[in-house]
C-alpha cells in the first residue's frame, strides 16, 4: 500500500501534461485516461484520479463520500497537506484542514488523527 500511496501521489497530475485551456477543470480524466493504459496501474490509477475529489460531491467527478474508500480518503488528505505546505507552517495546514472537514470536503476522523500527532 504504501507504495502503491507514493506512485499515486507522485502521478495524480499527470493529466496535466495533456495540452487543453480548461486542463485544471479536466486533468483529472486525463490522469485516469494515461494511468489506466498502463498494465498493472489499476490500483494506482484508481487512487489517482481521486486525489482532488470532495467528499461533498464537489469534485471533477462528483464523487461522494460514500463513493471514496478509506484509502482515497487518505490520500486526498495527505495531498492537500503536502500541496499547502510550501506556503504555511504545520498549525496554519491543520487549521486549514479542520475547518475543510467541518465543512463536509474532507474526512474529519482523519484530520483529527492528524490533530493528535500534532
Amino acid at each position: 500500500d504504501k507504495q502503491i500511496f507514493l506512485i499515486a501521489s507522485s502521478l495524480y497530475n499527470i493529466g496535466k501534461l495533456y495540452k487543453q485551456k480548461n486542463i485544471e477543470i479536466v486533468y483529472p480524466y486525463h490522469t485516469k485516461r494515461v494511468l489506466n493504459q498502463i498494465m498493472g496501474f489499476s490500483d494506482i490509477c484508481a487512487l489517482a484520479y481521486k486525489i482532488e475529489e470532495k467528499l461533498d460531491g464537489s469534485g471533477i467527478f462528483s464523487l461522494e463520500a460514500k463513493d471514496l474508500s478509506f484509502k482515497d480518503r487518505l490520500l486526498i488528505c495527505l495531498v492537500r497537506y503536502s500541496n499547502l505546505k510550501s506556503s504555511f507552517s504545520h498549525h496554519e495546514i491543520i487549521e486549514i484542514l479542520k475547518e475543510e472537514s467541518e465543512n463536509g470536503k474532507i474526512d474529519k476522523s482523519i484530520v483529527d488523527f492528524l490533530v493528535v500527532l500534532d
